[in-house]
């Protein structure tokens, strides 16, 4: 994901790669870049899952309606 999402959006940077941006902190250095990455990656694959999730369970209600009805009913 990282070599199809970030290059775009590394378009409107100036720096022109998301991943390298970082923020310096008390001698630290804080790669915000790699977080909002990961961030990104993390929601395209939790919406993907979230998709074949809905599709799945779109099956099995499918598959409870052709159930026959059962005969214990009193």
């Amino acid at each position: 994901m990282t070599d199809i999402i970030t290059p775009f959006i590394g378009l409107f940077l100036p720096s022109g790669d998301l991943s390298k941006m970082a923020a310096t902190v008390a001698n630290s250095k804080f790669m915000w870049g790699d977080v909002v990455a990961n961030m990104i990656d993390f929601l395209i694959i939790a919406f993907i899952v979230f998709l074949a999730y809905k599709q799945l369970s779109r099956f099995k209600l499918v598959e409870d309606k052709t159930k026959p009805a059962s005969a214990d009913k009193k």
